[in-house]
């Protein structure tokens, strides 16, 4: 399961964004080009499955602080949509239906790949600050692997609509049973209990088991990192299953629960570290005066333990990096500037971990070691003209020069630094 594309528009400079998603995606650009935002729109989507719309907009700072800047707020909504892939297994396995777990067996390619697109819009009641938003559609799609469509319904004003195609195809029999109740013909509202709420989306509030709810557990595990060596310092406090802050806050406490809970994880970590600081012979959690959690560093021949603020903070972002990358729990990684405080033969380790996770990573980068590290079709530009933001592919920028950068002729970032791409260079600065 991996998201495949995103689709922004009229959420901050995002006004019309659509882009693919790699396994691995590096986005480079100039200061304010709108990187953040990227990242921003991902976190937005993260809270929303996670805790709801009007959280989501709320932790942002309210409807006001994310809409366009150049859009009057009631006139165009916010829209979010996105595709996720998932193959036949994974869409037909397990899937609960009438309280029991039943396998669905597809007749075609268990391997086959299907796409899953969740999308939805709000605005603003009126022009005035204080007026309410609300949700004005939400729809659904599953489409097949070539990208035809199968099933398709809408939630509008809090009315439901339902296309069942199967495009009489034998294969497809069972997929009406996946999205229950909400293709059903009788499907009604009271039937199931209540309706929505007008800031409630339906994946958020009907999460029982079918695969709607599967992607809504994916999109929710989306974590966003934006790593300070001194916050990692900071000493962590212990809970069930405690997590990474997106400053590296509570790193004792991530580092303790993987140490508890997931050993091999956790065994890949120090291995890791160990390349890095081939001294090292073990990272400990300890306790504090204060009852708090701490990190220890140990190293051969040395009797007494470093403690956090006692080694670089290269080691520090490094273990954060680690700690963020090998946590099974989240579903796709975005890391903002990785290549802060660390050197470049580490910056490439952690590139090489990245690559081989288990999950997807996004990373917003400046950096010349990792834009020339990567395969060069994963790298994107990302420009800003006229308050809006754009977002290519670095290859398809100029066709003619595709061919040298896919076989390595042309370096990434010297093409990047270069300015023969102005939107690549920081508007005061390319008339220069």
């Amino acid at each position: 399961m991996e998201v495949t594309r995103i689709r922004v528009e009229s959420f901050k400079s995002l006004y019309e964004l659509d882009t693919v998603v790699d396994h691995m995606t590096v986005v480079t650009g100039p200061n304010g080009s709108g990187k953040s935002n990227l990242v921003d729109a991902f976190t937005f989507l993260s809270d929303t499955y996670r805790h709801g719309l009007e959280f989501a907009v709320s932790r942002s700072g309210g409807y006001e602080n994310i809409a366009h800047r150049r859009t009057r707020r009631a006139k165009r909504p916010i829209l979010f949509e996105v595709e996720i892939r998932l193959s036949g297994a994974e869409l037909l396995e397990s899937t609960r239906v009438g309280g029991r777990d039943r396998s669905y067996v597809l007749r075609g390619d268990r391997q086959d790949s299907y796409y899953l697109v969740h999308g939805f819009s709000f605005r603003a009641s009126s022009q005035k600050l204080t007026a309410d938003f609300s949700l004005v559609e939400e729809h659904f799609t599953l489409r097949d692997q070539e990208r035809n469509e199968i099933v398709r319904f809408d939630v509008v004003a809090g009315e439901l609509s339902n296309s069942a195609h199967h495009l009489a195809r034998p294969e497809y029999s069972d997929v009406q049973l996946l999205f229950r109740p909400f293709l059903d013909q009788d499907f009604a509202w009271e039937r199931w209990g209540r309706t929505l709420e007008p800031t409630e989306l339906l994946v958020a509030s009907w999460r029982y088991g079918n695969v709607l709810s599967r992607c809504v557990s994916y999109l929710s595990r989306i974590a966003v990192f934006q790593l300070s060596p001194h916050i990692s310092r900071t000493a962590g406090v212990t809970t069930p299953n405690a997590e990474l802050g997106r400053h590296g806050d509570n790193l004792p406490g991530a580092a303790f629960a993987l140490q508890r809970g997931n050993a091999k994880a956790w065994r890949e970590i120090e291995s890791a570290m160990k390349a890095i600081m081939p001294e090292l012979e073990s990272i400990s959690i300890t306790t504090t005066e204060d009852r708090r959690l701490a990190l220890q560093f140990r190293a051969e021949g040395v009797g007494k333990a470093w403690n956090a603020n006692e080694v670089s903070d290269g080691t520090i972002q490094a273990l954060s990096m680690l700690v963020a990358l090998l946590d099974p729990r989240s579903s796709m990684l975005i890391i903002e500037e990785p290549e802060n405080a660390v050197h470049p033969w580490i910056l490439r380790k952690i590139v090489d971990i990245s690559a081989r996770a288990n999950r997807q990573v996004l990373f917003t980068t400046h950096s010349p070691v990792l834009l020339d590290y990567v395969e060069s079709r994963s790298i994107f530009l990302m420009w800003m003209r006229e308050g809006r933001s754009y977002l290519k592919r670095l290859v398809d920028l100029d066709i003619e020069l595709q061919e040298g950068l896919i076989s390595g002729d042309i370096s990434p970032f010297s093409l990047y630094d270069s300015g023969f791409f102005p939107t690549a260079v920081p508007r005061g600065l390319s008339s220069e």
